[in-house]
């Protein structure tokens, strides 16, 4: 009988150990079906310059990327924004990512100033993890003179393994700095225990220490008391991490009240999946995990979660392996000018051995770009997956061949909440998003609408307002610049002075990098200048003989068909001209009645419907006013406008016509003319603000100029994306050179089949023979 109790404890004890098993692959488990529902992939751009004049464009191949390197192929819009040095967003463009890919160009506008911009490129679920997951890339825009970027001022900074300074165990410390003398001492102070260790400064701009910090202590580090880092506090329980000299291993340090080392479990988090990694040593001060062997080189994240599924430690490293070698043989490395040169192509694996892969390529001039694309493959790796290493604000460094960072999270901190959801989505649509408000700052209530209206689609969109806020997709794809009007209504009441704020960043948390100006001249952008112009005038003289003036369109054109023409028309010349419209209105326009009530105008429209009666029937509330090709609804400045600035007025009153428009030509819809069609545009306090549409696609490449007599002055002689290579990794290409002599760039960039970015360059020199 004795034996029972003993066979029941240890079946109790199988039954706990196996629990504890269940635990320790429950995070890994979960993670990975987080990861599944919520696939991340990174946008990367390949540009075909980087230096350009206002009013010029830039070609681009941007595609999304999996966490494998794949082509992330669901369709989504990709937002381009540029950035400048105040970190004010002062464009965008919409490009439709209908397969995980897009081709197309950025026109930079002619009102930017020259200096330096960041253009960032992210989609609407990138939004969930922060600017560090967008795409960056650094334009410059030149003029007469030539740029330089402002010294960054010396800096020191400190970042600990695995992302906190923990208190009472020993912590490896990462130094990066700027502007300090080569072989300076660097002391670690901390406000309780006075010097905690010394580093010195090396060549690699990174040094590393140990330090043991007390509880509560602040710790900084100082070059002479003249250079200081910000102050990082050390907390007084968690995890220390870091890797071990093997660089297989690392070590856990556990302190404090909480139980964190019989709760911690870590995970490798990479290549689109997570792993847990094995216990291999339990000691009295820590814990010893090892890296699998089996796991792919690549770029990783090493977190430490806690029984709340809580981050409490985390590092990243890079699992190095030889870079994919890309061969570039060039027919002719001096070509004459109007000659055409053969590039050939081969992308060898990291066994040596040929492999497929997806090669973009361009020849432009050398002056067009800015530093080199032949990234190591840290960097590439980087930029296809992890956080983007951008020369402006570099986030990251190479030591040993391995990579420490603070710890950045690739997940959101709730993600393993029952009820979570994104903040921000995916979209494979255009949206219209933002929040309204009345005059004194308040937001509407549930029970009113917000009436939108595109100006130049002609198309329209009601939408109910959810604590203030709305969100429409646009359920059809429109390129270009466009208006969006708005009103707002409850029930069947317009609602005045409604303010509406749309959902946009303004603003970027990174910045471009400050510039200034040289004393001497830019000779790119003279030449850019100077061509441009010679350009201009030699299509005026071939296209001259077929050059007209255009008659003046009617800007309220477009409305009027789509309402199926004007029911009542009046050309305001035809008449005497009177002194006020309230005059032009009783004395000459049929179907409109004003009344006036203190300071205040009423508009009505005599509306009828054929279908069931003719009579007339007064409107309930005032038209909607096409002034000039703009929507209004304010009838205060429809009553203000001169008679004599004025051409015609029209009115659409049949109610079978205005149902096109909905709510907005409930009560009439009266279009005017005027002769000064600017005028509306500056009308501050109409309900108008733009956006814009989708990207158009590439702009045709310019083919080389056979005609002898027409000056061939491309800076860009070759532009091709998303050629595969054969099996045996070759791709062929050919271009020809036009009427510029002297230094040009091969670039060429791309990922193999198997998700290994590469990028090569080769310069070759056209001379005038």
């Amino acid at each position: 009988m004795r034996k029972i109790p003993v066979l029941l404890i240890f079946f109790f004890a199988l039954l706990g150990s196996e629990s504890v098993t269940a635990q320790k692959t429950s995070v890994v488990s979960e993670l990975n079906t987080f990861l599944k529902k919520y696939p991340q992939a990174k946008p990367v751009l390949f540009l075909s310059h980087n230096r350009v004049i206002a009013g010029d464009s830039i070609l681009f191949f941007a595609g999304m990327y999996d966490a494998k390197g794949a082509v992330f192929t669901r369709r989504q819009i990709l937002n381009l924004e540029l950035v400048d040095q105040q970190g004010k967003i002062v464009h965008r463009r919409n490009v439709l990512m209908a397969d995980g890919t897009a081709e197309s160009f950025l026109s930079i506008p002619e009102s930017l100033r020259d200096g330096f911009y960041l253009l960032r490129a992210y989609t609407g679920f990138l939004r969930n993890y922060g600017e560090d997951s967008y795409s960056w890339n650094t334009i410059e825009v030149i003029r007469e003179r030539l740029l330089q970027r402002n010294l960054t001022p010396p800096e020191i900074s400190i970042h600990p393994e695995g992302g906190h300074l923990i208190a009472g165990v020993s912590n490896h410390l990462l130094l990066k700095y700027h502007g300090v003398p080569l072989g300076s001492a660097l002391k670690i102070i901390g406000t309780v225990s006075g010097e905690l260790g010394t580093a010195y400064v090396e060549n690699s701009g990174i040094s590393s220490v140990f330090i043991r910090p007390k509880a509560g202590e602040q710790v900084h580090a100082e070059y002479s008391s003249t250079i200081r880092s910000t102050e990082t506090d050390s907390k007084p329980e968690g995890v220390s991490l870091f890797f071990r000299e093997d660089r297989q291993t690392l070590r856990l340090s556990f302190t404090g009240k909480k139980n964190y080392r019989k709760e911690t479990e870590v995970v490798l988090f990479g290549r689109g999946e997570a792993r847990a990694l094995s216990l291999a040593g339990d000691y009295s001060d820590s814990l010893i995990y090892r890296l699998p062997q089996d796991a792919a080189p690549d770029y990783y994240r090493v977190l430490v979660f806690a029984s709340d599924r809580k981050i409490i430690a985390g590092r990243t490293l890079y699992l190095s392996a030889a870079q994919p070698v890309v061969k570039l043989e060039v027919s002719a490395m001096a070509p004459g000018i109007r000659e055409k040169a053969d590039v050939r192509i081969q992308v060898t694996g990291q066994n040596g051995r040929p492999v497929k892969a997806t090669v973009h390529s361009v020849v432009a001039d050398a002056r067009a770009f800015r530093g080199s694309s032949q990234d190591d493959a840290l960097s590439l790796i980087q930029r296809y997956r992890g956080t983007e290493s951008a020369e402006h604000q570099r986030r990251s460094d190479r030591i040993n061949d391995e990579l420490i960072v603070i710890q950045e999270n690739p997940v959101p901190e709730n993600w393993n909440d029952s009820g979570y959801r994104p903040e921000h989505q995916s979209q494979s649509t255009l949206r219209f998003s933002g929040s309204v408000f009345r005059n004194d700052s308040q937001p509407l209530r549930d029970s009113t609408s917000v009436m939108l209206f595109l100006q130049k689609q002609m198309i329209g969109y009601e939408a109910p307002l959810i604590d203030g806020k709305f969100d429409v997709p646009v359920y059809f794809d429109f390129t270009g610049e466009d208006e969006l009007f708005f009103a707002v209504h409850r029930k069947d009441s317009a609602v005045s002075r409604a303010v509406v704020i749309p959902d946009r960043d303004t603003v970027s948390v990174r910045r471009a990098p400050v510039s200034v100006q040289m004393l001497s001249r830019d000779p790119f952008a003279d030449f850019l200048i100077r061509k441009k112009a010679t350009e201009r005038s030699y299509r005026f003289f071939k296209t001259a003989a077929s050059v007209t003036i255009p008659e003046q369109s009617d800007p309220n054109k477009a409305f009027e068909d789509a309402l199926r023409g004007a029911d009542v028309s009046v050309q305001i010349d035809d008449y005497v001209v009177f002194p006020t419209l309230e005059d032009v209105i009783r004395e000459i326009v049929p179907s409109l009645k004003h009344r006036r009530t203190g300071d205040r105008s009423s508009v009505r429209v005599f509306l009828y419907s054929p279908v069931v009666t003719n009579t007339p029937i007064l409107s309930t509330g005032d038209p909607l006013y096409i002034i000039d090709g703009r929507m209004t609804l304010s009838t205060e400045y429809f009553m203000n406008m001169n008679p004599a600035d004025l051409i015609s007025i029209r009115i659409v009153r049949n109610v079978q016509k205005l149902t096109k428009f909905g709510y907005l030509g409930k009560n009439g819809v009266v279009l005017v003319r005027t002769k000064n069609p600017d005028a509306i545009r500056q009308f501050t306090e109409n309900s108008v603000f733009p956006v814009t549409g989708l990207n158009t696609g590439t702009v045709p490449f310019a083919a080389a100029q056979s005609d002898p007599r027409i000056p061939d002055l491309r800076t860009l002689l070759h532009w091709d994306a998303a050629h595969v290579t054969d099996d045996q990794g070759k791709l062929n290409f050919s271009f020809i050179t036009g009427d510029i002599a002297g230094t040009f760039t091969i670039r060429v960039e791309g990922i193999t089949e198997d998700g290994y970015p590469f990028s090569a360059e080769q310069k070759i020199q056209v001379k005038e023979k």
